[in-house]
């Protein structure tokens, strides 16, 4: 599981991180709402955990510009504030679950678990479709309504991060960050091998979606 924590306590970031480290789940932080909607917006992450109080954007802003955004990553809100209306708030603006400051590291990871295996569920039916083309998430295939495609779990990862931010370009660096775990040895070939690939794949079912190269930079989709 890959978690990005969103929290401006630099400390309790670094306690957290240990923490969930312990339980072999990949975690980054940041500091700062605006920083967290380009993070969360380049995907990648399994759970954040957001906290309501944040220089910039504070938690419910973050919140609301992803979800507008169509980002539907879980999110589990954190907040010192004990007042019922915070948290009927984050919930109407999109949080899957919610936990008040102080809380215990145990019911942490206990609530962390549930939001992966209820995404792991969602993931079952998930299609996401761009142009011509739909991504069925359960069976890790690519297809057009005449041809369909396996993917690799790699490529499936690939093509998700693609079709839920079309237009966006992600450079080399960003993508291996997102996607492969921090202590991966995967090189800029290896990621120019595996878009190589999902490339003869979308053009074998026809699809009218293009990954682009914007030279020196990264690549994008387009549909």
């Amino acid at each position: 599981m890959k978690i990005l924590l969103v929290e401006d306590e630099v400390q309790l970031c670094e306690s957290l991180k240990e923490l969930l480290k312990g339980e072999k789940w990949t975690v980054e932080y940041v500091h700062d709402g605006l920083t967290a909607v380009d993070y969360i917006m380049c995907g990648g992450y399994d759970i954040i955990v957001l906290d309501i109080m944040l220089p910039g954007l504070n938690g419910i802003e973050v919140l609301s510009a992803i979800r507008n955004k169509g980002n539907t990553v879980p999110v589990l809100l954190l907040s010192a504030k004990r007042s019922s209306g915070d948290k009927v708030t984050g919930l109407d603006t999109g949080a899957d679950d919610y936990l008040t400051k102080p809380f215990d590291p145990t019911e942490l990871k206990a609530r962390l678990r549930a939001l992966y295996r209820r995404k792991q569920d969602t993931y079952k039916t998930e299609t996401i479709e761009l142009a011509n083309i739909s991504l069925n998430m359960a069976t890790a295939t690519l297809q057009t309504s005449k041809k369909t495609v396996q993917l690799t779990a790699k490529e499936l990862d690939l093509v998700e991060l693609f079709l839920y931010n079309p237009g966006h370009v992600f450079d080399k660096e960003a993508m291996i960050t997102k996607l492969w775990p921090l202590d991966s040895d995967v090189t800029y070939n290896n990621v120019e091998a595996h878009i190589s690939s999902i490339r003869r794949k979308m053009k074998k079912i026809g699809s009218q979606a293009r990954i682009i190269t914007i030279r020196g930079i990264g690549y994008k989709l387009e549909g």
